[in-house]
């Protein structure tokens, strides 16, 4: 190993200062590069745009990479483009390490300096020449390097020369009509393409109050923190002003009279600045201006747009587009909030998804020699603008993609659709991820069939089913993914952000530990969870022939499944809800079983049905994830409700105190000790703290900690549904939106039992094994006590080492029962009075 070259003293405080918010994403892209997401041209041409050229800064980044092979690596590519000369290294300590002017080999890529200070040269675009004519003489760099196939769409002032004019087109994203010109350089751009540019310069616009966009004529543009002008995004020289230019005038334009000399090459050169807009070149975005696509006679590629199917088996968008027989590009864009209605991942799920996507992008390449094309909008842009962009960039002609059922987002996917056929795109969708759409079961359709079924139960969707059939037969996998002649840039993984971790007095926080420890993500890891359940669990998953453990408080005997201390159930839901596994491969895997046990197999189908109900259930009725289903128990009384303050999508922006902090009403105490797992019931305790180290409990112990929340605290369901949202690495919006609501009495099947957190407990976990592990402080209490400690003596309680109070938290709520009460009163009160109206035959039903 080579000595490790240290930078100069103050070297990163001195580059942060510099470069300001720019400092984070050339931490994003360098670590990105050093985790092999990047290669070394990529990682060259985004530092060194975000150093703005500055080589010597950029050389002494190389020397402090930990990894010798990636210093070559990136010292070759620097000689190969001319920044470096043949057989040498960096000098760091020189300062005339601003690239030069190649030639011959030297020229294929070729950055030319952005400084607007070296010899009063305005900055010249980056370009990627394909072939290069190596006869041609030097480049004349006392002039502005303006390739004359884009010139005339620069927007260089007109002057009196008489000479041929045209319309003018935004020569950023080459779509839009220019509409704004800065002054006093005259070039001119389109109103997307400024807001692009301000964000990425950090700037605001400065205008007098009330004056309306397009009715102001000029609007100052100034910089945020340092108040000085903004650069034009073509010359870099400083802008006094934009000026709107009127829909009626027609903007009229000049080729220069110096041109940079026309190059022979297989791309198409585009305009200055349009890659920059077109990957969206900013700090979460594609920062890298990517060359052109080459012109190829071939097929044109189809984008395959992965959402929540991160598998290669049984993807019938991969599926279909492999089977077209033309080059494949999987994209992966993370839809901005803006796109996922009040219900933004949560931090367990974002960090689920960031290794899911991991393990498709490894499966992809290994198996098949692709990879996947991350993305990620500017704010203000949608999904939607990146996917134009990576069609600009790769010529694809179609998109692929498997459905979703959200309303929000079925609402988006419409108008991407719309925007992608406007422009000639062909667009496919596919159902992929339940086994009977929403649209397709119709268990509403009749009056008898909503009467008569059990109105939101399982067996009223599966008589809407019933017409459907079985679900049909898997797919397998692709034989072959046809690489494209030119893969669009990627932002890379990392870039997205999605498992970062806060960092407190210089260290990270790692709450992510325990869900690294507890599962395998990817499809392989979904695979063995399935199998080990078929081998092992299913037989027991609805077995009720030992009933010695008790009862949980439900009159109902206890079933294997329920049991807490043991792995009776399929753990598969996060695998099923990002996608890693299709619903039709666990059916059939399931229904092909040959066991002695069909009940536990028809139980455990019936899940899946339930699975698909909920997907009906919010399409059906959009607003129930923050509204309640029956209108009259909104007026419900709560010891702890739910006002417009208590905002989803606020709250979830909390990330880096997940656990001190979760929104304004978690500040409660009865509610903060829930979400900790701390109110003193050691059933309801060790299922919150498995939920919050591992991401997941399994379905009894939801309903326990549920029942606790909204029975005994008499607490808003909609506060347990947001932690759960954050909290769980399968948080499921139509699940949890139908089983809160249910739980809450509000929803279409409302539970009219409460479970017992001491007799629950005794059922579920007889020999408190499930309690010792989760809550290690009263492992040495006997089995007697392990489920009440309060009622265990003094000297038993000091001999095992616990002191309510001080090591386990004394119970929050010492009478069950007068707690019970006060919560059915609430129920009662709001029937009687705002909910008799809905009542429609009080002899046959309390209300409808």
């Amino acid at each position: 190993l080579a000595e490790k070259v240290m930078p100069p003293k103050g070297y990163v405080s001195r580059l942060k200062a510099r470069i300001g918010d720019r400092f984070q994403i050339l931490k994003d892209i360098s670590l990105n590069f050093q985790h092999r997401e990047m290669d070394a041209a990529t990682y060259c041409e985004v530092a060194l745009d975000i150093l703005e050229d500055d080589t010597e800064v950029f050389f002494q980044l190389v020397e402090i990479l930990p990894d010798i092979a990636l210093q070559e690596d990136v010292r070759a590519h620097c000689i190969v483009t001319g920044l470096l000369p043949q057989n040498s290294r960096a000098d760091t300590s020189s300062n005339d390490s601003r690239p030069v002017i190649p030639s011959g080999d030297n020229a294929q890529h070729h950055r030319p300096s952005s400084s607007a200070e070296d010899d009063g040269v305005a900055p010249a675009p980056d370009r990627y020449v394909g072939e290069v004519n190596h006869s041609i003489e030097p480049l004349d760099t006392s002039q502005p390097y303006l390739p004359t196939d884009v010139s005339a769409g620069v927007g260089c002032p007109v002057d009196d020369g008489g000479e041929a004019h045209q319309l003018a087109q935004c020569p950023i994203c080459l779509d839009q009509p220019s509409s704004v010109r800065c002054e006093p350089c005259g070039h001119h751009l389109c109103k997307s393409c400024l807001q692009i540019w301000r964000h990425t310069c950090k700037t605001q616009p400065q205008h007098d109050a009330g004056a309306a966009w397009g009715d102001r004529h000029q609007v100052r543009v100034t910089s945020k923190k340092s108040h000085a002008p903004t650069p034009c995004p073509f010359c870099r020289s400083a802008v006094k002003a934009y000026t709107n230019i009127k829909p009626e005038t027609e903007l009229v334009l000049k080729a220069p009279t110096h041109a940079r000399p026309s190059i022979p090459s297989t791309h198409e050169p585009a305009a200055p600045g349009a890659a920059n807009a077109d990957r969206r070149t900013t700090q979460l975005s594609c920062a890298s201006r990517a060359p052109p696509p080459p012109q190829t006679s071939g097929p044109a590629p189809c984008i395959v747009w992965f959402r929540q199917d991160m598998r290669i088996a049984d993807n019938e968008a991969l599926y279909h587009a492999c089977n077209k027989g033309v080059p494949v590009i999987p994209v992966f864009i993370l839809a901005p909030d803006e796109e996922e209605g009040d219900w933004p991942m949560g931090g367990a799920s974002r960090y689920w998804l960031h290794h899911s996507l991991k393990c498709l992008d490894a499966s992809l390449k290994s198996q098949y020699n692709s990879r996947i094309v991350f993305r990620r909008p500017l704010p203000g842009m949608g999904s939607v603008d990146e996917l134009m962009a990576v069609i600009r960039e790769s010529g694809a002609q179609s998109v692929f993609y498997n459905r979703v059922y959200e309303p929000w987002r079925i609402k988006r996917d419409q108008q991407v659709e719309a925007t992608l056929v406007a422009a000639g795109v062909q667009v496919r969708s596919f159902n992929s991820l339940l086994l009977y759409e929403p649209w397709d079961a119709k268990p509403d359709d009749s009056d008898d069939s909503c009467w008569n079924s059990g109105f939101g139960s399982v067996r009223f969707f599966l008589r809407g089913c019933e017409p459907l059939g079985a679900p049909k037969q898997p797919l397998g996998k692709p034989t072959r993914i046809i690489a494209p002649s030119y893969m669009p840039m990627s932002t890379g993984l990392q870039a997205l952000q999605l498992a970062d971790l806060p960092r407190k007095h210089g260290r990270t926080i790692d709450w992510a530990a325990g869900i690294r420890s507890t599962w395998e993500f990817g499809e392989a890891g979904a695979a063995r969870a399935l199998d080990e359940f078929v081998e092992e669990g299913l037989d027991k998953f609805d077995d009720r022939s030992k009933q010695g453990a008790g009862s949980d408080g439900t009159g109902r005997p206890p079933s294997e499944r329920f049991r807490a201390d043991k792995r009776n159930t399929a753990r598969i839901s996060p695998y099923m809800h990002f996608g890693e596994m299709s619903p039709r491969q666990v059916y059939h895997r399931v229904a092909e079983k040959h066991s002695h046990n069909k009940r536990s197999i028809n139980t455990f189908l019936r899940r899946l049905a339930w699975r698909d109900l909920a997907y009906w259930a919010l399409w059906r009725f959009p607003y129930t994830p923050v509204r309640s289903l029956r209108p009259q128990y909104e007026s419900q009384r709560w010891d702890l409700g739910w006002s417009s303050k208590d905002d989803p999508v606020a709250a979830l922006q909390v990330k880096k105190r997940r656990w001190d902090y979760f929104m304004q009403a978690s500040k409660d105490p009865r509610l903060r000790a829930w979400q900790r797992g701390e109110t003193g019931y050691p059933l309801v305790d060790a299922a919150m703290q498995e939920m919050w180290i591992t991401g997941y409990m399994t379905n009894y112990m939801r309903h326990i900690t549920a029942g606790f929340l909204i029975e005994y605290l008499n607490i808003d369901w909609r506060h347990g549904e947001l932690w759960y949202h954050d909290t769980l690495v399968d948080a499921d919006v139509p699940i949890q939106a139908m089983m809160w609501q249910n739980g809450g009495h509000s929803g279409m099947d409302q539970w009219n039992f409460v479970m017992h957190p001491v007799f629950a407990a005794k059922a579920c976990d007889p020999d408190g094994d499930y309690v010792r592990k989760w809550l290690p402080m009263l492992k040495g209490l006997p089995r007697e006590y392990i489920h009440c400690p309060w009622e265990a003596p003094a000297t038993l309680l000091a001999a095992a080492g616990v002191t309510l109070g001080r090591n386990y938290p004394k119970r929050i709520i010492v009478d069950l029962e007068a707690a019970r009460r006060n919560s059915l009163a609430a129920v009662v009160e709001m029937r009687e009075k705002i909910g008799a109206k809905y009542v429609t035959c009080r002899a046959t039903c309390i209300d409808t």
